[in-house]
């Protein structure tokens, strides 16, 4: 028993510890001399308001300390504290019950253990552990109902026990009712009725609803009450000083309801698809919002403004205050409105924008005062297309059409133009998407190629002919009369294709679209739509965005080291825990120009982001990376930081290799792959000659200083979150087959496996015995220790006793555990070989059959930091490409508020591993987008996934229907409340609401899971 003075000393030393618990618990520093004890078997009782378990001993020698449960308010602030002291001899545990004077609540309380060696020196003897506070006990049920993923978070762990696999969950039914078709969370903070379409966000700063708006006559949130004449849509309020709504002084509300391209037209079809008649162009139209949004016994109000598509404020408007409450009538063409109240210490003054003539020369591609060897006519000019040549500048362009191009007559043209004032202009050419290199010169300057570009628009004008946008560097020119030249490159043995459309200098901020010239909007929209068109900004401006959310950003990103991982959470390098909001791109972004890709980055960080996952072949087949596109991503990754977006760098896509190219096969009899099999799956995972190229271009990636940070390689570049090892690959799922390999390379693989048998078995004959005389039925050449193995087709069905299903189970076994050993020699590698020190995830894919492999996908996971998975909701899409969206494709409008099964926001976390969905979009055609950032910023923070990236982002806004929609009003619109909904913490995460403890053993055995994620993909995928 300790007396009094000791008990208040030790109350002392623990509330000295409760501000830097959290941070001292994210180092290694904290625990002293390592772990001497192992907290077992922790629960929490809250009718007894008791904590229980036991202390193990981790060696032999006796043992003695203090174990010490602490309760604490979400601020960090210890409210209850209880002790127990304990002695260990061997291995007998020591049993605890420990209990509180006040009932904690599992959504505003966590419980914390720590382990103590005494009150003197306070040597931790173990990590401090926290309590799960919810009520949960052992279910037999053969399937788990997956909807527990949207009541919380879902963890899984791993065991070498024979023992069958075991789970615990809370009372299911106490929040799904599946006849009432609800799903509230256990936080209790998001209730969704599928039943008729609507989910509710309600937390103290931040309250919102998605789905069918107009199913109820009032949507009434905690202080928000909504009224909505949509058939679809989402409305949000938050509190941008950080109060609860209830007292904040400056509120910002967020609508949304649909959004496509003027023109686009589905048509109905008689199986309930919708068949797509016209894709329709430039500018995107947003559908009207018709909604009321009451704040309840809020009356203070004293100004709302319509803001803009940037943030910028448009224009006041007028509400109406009545019985203690303000109804806000939100203007149809509107998604962001700001409502100050009295007292705002900081209130919105009007500020008159300079309105400034465009600086600009355009010029036609078709008006040459000089045309040599382009022919009058050709498969690509203006008159092969009538009904669509309006929709190039004057109707016309200048085309050269598969043909040859003969050394010494390239074609050529010239130009006579006037520009209008000195200055630094930004030059853009209207061309043929990206056929027909060149060279272009002013005023007989060095020629310049035709650089690396982006695609910024995409205009359609007949079947496989577009007719793009694209950027070079800028141009410094004065006042006066200029040439311009341009010249078509040969390229050997090549036919070429060209068009040129136009050119434009200007000297103003300008994203250029179809046929707009700077200073112009084309301002068409369909019956109950507005025309989309933001104003092009200098976002480096200091005019006030209210939508701007850079300011969760860290100044630079990495600047205080490395994030790392503490445990399930990911820290900053000062110990704060960070959650990420980020967005993919792909090799054109670090192909923008210079100034683009600043302004994009300034863009994305007021926009919320705070990671970019480039996911693009960064060195080829043989390992080489060009000079130019190093220095490009060098570039990037500089850019990024500076407006604390940290880089996640995806690399290695086996759909992006041609290995028929590679230097390191096809070069003898038995290593050629066909033109069949040229993108080799599964190769990296066990092929020693294909992992030293590998290597070879990680090591080029990872340790070529960096120009623009003062010689600093990637490796040592805290701005650098994560590598990914490899892109969707996977020996469990379908894609694995060796028939596809050459024979040496086959061979190497049969080795393998007849080695692992040895190991497991000591001898092949002892593995036949083990196995049963039919096993001896496949091609193998025991002696050579040359085992065959087969695809996954086979494998996933082995359930059976017979031999050929034990032998498939020991092949589907050594195939998971190569894939281990795989991912632990890469991550050590780029750790001590090249001197990493960031993060590191494995790889992100589906399994053959997700309740039996899922689990040993992401097992096989484990030596990395991250836990990544791929997620997409899809519509139903058919067409004929299976990467972009054409007339006549079909679809199926679905939405996942009304059909959770489809809902692709989940996550069963491997313990003490964080975990990342790095692609997940609501894929087009669709018109149910609106709901898509509600679901994946609240059901993301609620999990606890510590990092979403949706998936593809572009510099400008779209224009067109792209597959996979990042850049559009309903996604990177949406994103300025969601992303502070997300990072924030105003939506609770809640502990773990079912967990399963899965025994090797039996998942070797293909017996699988009791919940599991499921597929998510695009339906072409699955």
């Amino acid at each position: 028993m300790y007396c009094r003075k000791q008990l208040v000393m030790l109350l002392l030393l623990v509330f000295s510890f409760t501000t830097i618990l959290p941070v001292a618990h994210a180092g290694e520093g904290f625990r002293v001399g390592g772990e001497k004890v192992e907290i077992q078997e922790e629960a929490y009782d809250s009718l007894a308001k008791t904590v229980s378990g036991n202390i193990l001993s981790a060696g032999s020698d006796p043992l003695q300390g203090v174990l010490l449960a602490a309760l604490y308010e979400r601020s960090g602030k210890m409210v209850a504290l209880s002790t127990e002291t304990f002695e260990l001899n061997g291995t007998t545990p020591h049993s605890f019950h420990l209990s509180f004077t006040v009932q904690p609540d599992p959504n505003l309380h966590t419980i914390k253990l720590l382990v103590w060696d005494n009150l003197q020196s306070r040597q931790p003897l173990s990590a401090v552990k926290e309590v799960n506070p919810y009520e949960r006990s052992v279910t037999n049920e053969e399937k788990l109902n997956p909807y527990l993923m949207f009541v919380g978070k879902v963890t899984r762990g791993f065991t070498d026990s024979q023992a069958e696999a075991k789970a615990v969950t809370v009372d299911v039914y106490q929040y799904i009712d599946l006849e009432a078709k609800t799903i509230n969370s256990i936080t209790g903070e998001l209730s969704w009725d599928y039943g008729i379409g609507l989910n509710r966000l309600n937390t103290d700063r931040g309250q919102a609803v998605t789905g069918v708006l107009n199913a109820a006559a009032s949507i009434d949130l905690q202080n928000v009450q909504i009224e909505s004449g949509n058939a679809f849509g989402t409305v949000a309020v938050i509190s941008l000083d950080g109060a609860p709504i209830a007292t904040s002084r400056k509120l910002l509300i967020q609508a949304f309801t649909e959004n496509y391209p003027y023109g686009f037209r589905p048509e109905d079809q008689a199986d309930g698809t919708k068949k797509i008649t016209a894709m329709g162009g430039a500018p995107m139209n947003v559908r009207n919002i018709d909604a009321k949004v009451t704040l309840k016994e809020i009356a203070d109000v004293s100004k709302v403004y319509a803001l803009d598509v940037n943030g910028y404020v448009r224009e006041e408007i007028a509400g109406t205050e009545a019985n203690g409450s303000y109804t806000i009538q939100l203007p149809a063409n509107t998604l962001y409105t700001l409502v100050e109240r009295d007292g705002i210490p900081d209130p919105y003054v009007h500020e008159e924008v300079p309105v400034k003539e465009p600086v600009y020369v355009w010029w036609e591609g078709e008006d040459t005062v000089v045309r040599e060897n382009f022919p009058a006519t050709s498969e690509f000019d203006a008159n092969t297309f009538p009904e669509n040549r309006n929709l190039l500048s004057g109707e016309d362009w200048l085309a050269f059409g598969q043909q040859q191009i003969v050394e010494g007559a390239e074609p050529y043209a010239k130009y006579i133009i006037d520009v209008p004032e000195d200055g630094d202009y930004s030059f853009f050419i209207r061309k043929f998407w990206k056929h027909g290199p060149f060279q272009w010169r002013f005023d007989e300057g060095e020629w310049k190629d035709l650089g690396s570009y982006v695609l910024l628009d995409s205009v359609a004008i007949r079947q496989y002919l577009s007719v793009n946008w694209i950027a070079q560097d800028n141009v410094a020119l004065t006042a006066g009369t200029h040439t311009f030249e341009i010249k078509l490159t040969m390229e050997p043995d090549k036919r070429t294709a060209s068009a040129i459309d136009a050119f434009l200098l200007t000297k103003d901020a300008f994203v250029p679209s179809s046929l707009m010239r700077p200073g112009e909007k084309l301002g068409y929209a369909d019956t109950g739509f507005w025309a989309f068109e933001p104003d092009v900004v200098d976002w480096s401006s200091e005019r006030r965005s209210y939508i701007d959310m850079s300011w969760m950003n860290e100044e630079s990103a990495g600047q205080s080291g490395f994030v790392r991982r503490d445990g399930e959470r990911m820290v900053l390098g000062d110990g704060r825990e960070v959650r990420f909001w980020g967005v993919n791109g792909g090799l054109d972004t670090i192909n923008m120009s210079q100034s683009q890709l600043d302004n994009y980055a300034r863009k994305l960080a007021k926009y919320g982001v705070n990671m970019f996952r480039l996911h693009g072949m960064v060195f080829d087949d043989n390992g080489n990376i060009p000079d130019d596109r190093l220095d490009r991503l060098h570039y990037m990754v500089s850019t990024f930081k500076k407006y604390g977006i940290y880089t996640n760098i995806s690399h290695y896509f086996v759909l992006w290799s041609d290995i028929t190219k590679s230097e390191w096969y096809n070069d003898e009899p038995g290593t050629e792959f066909s033109d069949a099999y040229k993108q080799p799956f599964g190769l990296l995972l066990f092929s020693e000659q294909q992992q030293q190229m590998y290597k070879q271009g990680v090591s080029r990636m990872l340790n070529t200083p960096n120009p623009y940070e003062n010689g600093r390689p990637l490796a040592q570049e805290p701005a650098i979150v994560n590598i990914e090892i490899q892109n969707e690959d996977s020996f469990l799922f379908h894609t694995f087959n060796p028939s596809r390999y050459p024979a040496k390379v086959l061979k190497e693989l049969y080795g393998k496996f007849g080695q692992w048998l040895v190991k497991e078995y000591g001898s092949i004959d002892a593995a036949y015995d083990a196995w049963g005389i039919a096993a001896k039925t496949w091609t193998d050449d025991p002696e050579q220790l040359l085992m065959q193995v087969e695809g996954i087709g086979s494998l996933a069905g082995a359930t059976g006793t017979d031999s050929t299903a034990l032998r498939r189970r020991d092949t589907f076994r050594f195939l998971v555990e190569l894939s281990q050993d795989f991912y632990s020699e890469m991550i050590r590698f780029v750790r001590e070989d090249i001197g990493y020190g960031g993060l590191t995830s494995a790889s992100n894919w589906i399994t053959a059959s997700p309740q039996k492999m899922e689990a040993l996908e992401r097992y096989t996971y484990e030596p990395a930091d991250w836990i990544d998975r791929h997620a997409y909701y899809d519509a139903g899409h058919k067409g004929a490409t299976t990467y972009s969206v054409t007339a006549g494709d079909t679809y199926k409008p679905v939405s996942a508020v009304q059909n959770p099964d489809k809902l692709p926001v989940k996550f069963i976390h491997n313990e003490d591993h964080p975990s990342m969905i790095s692609e997940i979009t609501w894929t087009n055609p669709t018109p149910y987008t609106a709901e898509g950032m509600f679901f994946l910023s609240a059901y993301s923070a609620l999990q606890g996934i510590d990092g979403v990236v949706l998936f593809a982002s572009s510099a400008n806004w779209d224009t067109t229907v792209q597959k996979w929609p990042v850049s559009t009003p309903g996604m990177l619109g949406q994103s300025p409340v969601f992303s502070w909904l997300y990072r924030s913490g105003a939506i609770t995460e809640a502990h773990a609401v079912a967990h399963e403890e899965l025994s090797l053993e039996s998942l070797f055995k293909l017996k699988g899971s009791r919940i599991y994620e499921g597929l998510n993909i695009d339906d072409y995928r699955k």
